[in-house]
């Protein structure tokens, strides 16, 4: 999902703000995981901050991975999304 196309869609003024980002990222967490269906996350246009807590959000509500920006972002975020078991 591309947060901020969403956001942009939805009529939302500032897509990196929490309080955007964070009913979207319930609403398609729960509609993926009703139909079993992994999903990952996109903050294009995003700041690396603003990417990490992002990804750690959709991370927390089941998200498969995310897009990265940048090499120096591979390592944390495989970290991230390593399989928890």
């Amino acid at each position: 999902m591309a947060l901020a196309g969403v956001a942009n869609d939805l009529g939302a003024p500032t897509p990196t703000a929490a309080a955007v980002q964070q009913p979207l990222l319930a609403q398609i967490a729960v509609t993926a995981t009703a139909a079993r269906v992994p999903w990952t996350i996109a903050g294009m246009g995003f700041s690396a901050g603003q990417r990490a807590a992002l990804a750690s959000r959709a991370r927390a509500l089941g998200a498969a991975g995310v897009y990265v920006t940048s090499e120096a972002e591979v390592a944390g975020m495989n970290t991230l999304f390593a399989r928890r078991r």
